[in-house]
């Protein structure tokens, strides 16, 4: 069991707080960046999700294919996905912005301290962002999936049938049959449409993950910066420090020569 620290806490609030209050653009873009994360967390993804799982049943549940083709679950799983990949896009734009304002602040050579403490609070904000891409592309692979397995079933579902139909038919059977090749022939049209359609989906799905694998490479461009201007930030404050206790020991000789030379003074 693990106790919280009242005093602790409020001298980590006090100290964000003080932070925070020469940087007001971080702490927009920061809490920009945690909004949309919330909202992708706790509501797209928890929807795609289940529609996947809804969708996964429909395929597994042994009815015919184009049951689960004329459903809408794989149309409203795609729609849930584009926003989410439109949300992503949006989080990696103010990763961007957050990003660049941290540096022309260091440019600008603004507290280092401060500094120190908002790039590890945007180290932060990327590791969380990571975990959700990480969620969302196994969602990705999953519906992409589900959709190359749909589009396999059918063929093979006509060829069982026909293959039953041409075993076990009589010349009866067989003229009711050739009297109902219309009919089958709109079908096959109707699943045609539906493997296109799932095709086209397949497209979108690869499409979107190409676009999440290129912010992904965006945040590791920002990890990377973020890993130099810590190390730059520290050497800084050494170097101020260095020089501050230099500073601090050229003062000190002058009034260790004066001594010397009043010691001599009074012995001579």
């Amino acid at each position: 069991m693990s106790f919280s620290n009242p005093f602790q806490d409020d001298i980590e609030n006090d100290a964000s707080s003080n932070h925070y209050k020469d940087f007001p653009e971080f702490e927009t873009l920061s809490q920009a960046i945690d909004n949309n994360l919330h909202n992708i967390n706790n509501s797209q993804l928890v929807s795609m999700r289940n529609l996947l799982g809804q969708y996964e049943k429909l395929l597994h549940s042994g009815n015919d294919a184009a049951d689960s083709g004329s459903s809408k679950v794989p149309q409203e799983i795609l729609e849930v996905s584009t926003k989410c990949t439109e949300s992503f896009k949006k989080i990696n734009n103010l990763a961007k912005e957050l990003n660049d304002y941290l540096t022309l602040c260091e440019d600008n050579h603004e507290d280092p301290d401060a500094l120190r403490y908002l790039r590890q609070k945007e180290g932060i904000h990327v590791s969380l962002i990571r975990s959700s891409l990480q969620q969302y592309r196994r969602l990705q692979q999953r519906y992409s999936a589900l959709q190359k397995q749909f589009v396999t079933k059918i063929p093979a579902n006509q060829i069982e049938e026909r293959t039953v139909e041409e075993q076990g038919a009589g010349p009866q059977q067989q003229s009711i049959q050739i009297e109902y090749e219309p009919v089958n022939a709109e079908e096959l049209e109707q699943q045609t449409l539906l493997i296109e359609e799932r095709e086209r989906e397949i497209q979108q799905i690869s499409q979107d993950t190409q676009e999440i694998n290129d912010i992904f490479s965006n945040l590791q461009d920002i990890i990377q910066e973020q890993l130099f201007q810590i190390d730059t930030i520290e050497e800084n404050i050494n170097s101020y420090s260095a020089d501050a206790r230099g500073a601090s020991g050229i003062k000190e000789d002058p009034v260790g020569v004066c001594a010397a030379v009043s010691s001599f003074f009074y012995l001579s």
